[in-house]
């Protein structure tokens, strides 16, 4: 059964009973689609750390057979947002390719398909993310051409994020609880934008260099060195902040850190003031 026919079902029943069955087979649906996510997302950051000058193109486009379609425009909305440039994420099946596609303020990732149509079966959308059906084996020239066409009409400058920060919230303010309700608004993307936190203050307990210049990091808004902390990761870390043992301010999204079952507070650093 299609899990949108559950929640209507759910909404319309009037059965205690199958409300609660209802409820808890969509939130096992829910944990299985954030655990795709997590597998896609990481299947990606290892390319890039195999390979960092992929992450140097003016757009991202990675294909996998092992991707399921319904995951991969809210990894794509991630990705967009962790590297601050258009992204492509494809599903392929039988060699035949279905991607979504989401972009940044300033570049117009529709007309940029319409660039490429001729190598696509199809596409459409708007401005700022789009889906399309693509060859398989048009997939590789079709990075290489669209990421000519960005660079013609896409200025440095778009590529340097604005970064606007919805509320203040103090580590020491970070619960579990507080978590599940910022998860609940989602899935997040361009309509419903991940919700950016800054904190000051900002101690760095302990700092590491994963991958291809990403920094792990347990902070905290104490001093003490046995405070317990948040995990932390920086990706494409400021090279001059990797020894830092303290921030002034730091703006990060909050999300779970899902590993062999378990799930812990993680933050997501995108800026920090030293």
């Amino acid at each position: 059964m299609d899990h949108t026919e559950i929640a209507a079902r759910l909404l319309r029943t009037h059965r205690p009973e199958k409300a609660g069955q209802d409820a808890d087979l969509l939130s096992k649906f829910n944990s299985q689609r954030q655990q795709e996510e997590e597998s896609v997302l990481a299947d990606i950051l290892a390319r890039l750390d195999k390979d960092p000058s992929l992450a140097r193109k003016n757009c991202m486009v990675f294909a996998s057979p092992d991707w399921h379609e319904g995951v991969v425009g809210i990894v794509a909305a991630r990705l967009t947002r962790l590297y601050f440039k258009p992204a492509i994420l494809i599903s392929v099946k039988k060699g035949l390719g279905k991607g979504s596609a989401r972009s940044i303020p300033g570049i117009d990732i529709r007309s940029a398909l319409t660039a490429c149509a001729h190598m696509l079966h199809g596409f459409g959308g708007h401005p700022m993310a789009a889906g399309l059906q693509i060859p398989a084996d048009q997939i590789e020239p079709f990075w290489n051409r669209l990421n000519q066409v960005i660079g013609q009409v896409a200025s440095p400058q778009v590529f340097t994020p604005k970064i606007t920060i919805d509320y203040t919230l103090e580590l020491s303010d970070i619960t579990t609880k507080l978590l599940d309700e910022v998860t609940s608004l989602g899935p997040f993307g361009v309509q419903n934008s991940e919700p950016v936190f800054m904190a000051n203050n900002v101690h760095v307990h302990t700092s590491k260099i994963v991958g291809k210049g990403h920094r792990r990091m347990r902070l905290s808004g104490s001093s003490n060195k046995k405070s317990k902390g948040l995990w932390a990761i920086q990706f494409n870390a400021d090279p001059d902040s990797i020894h830092v043992d303290q921030f002034t301010k730091i703006a990060y999204c909050l999300q779970w850190n899902r590993w062999n079952g378990n799930k812990s507070i993680q933050l997501l650093v995108s800026d920090t003031q030293m």
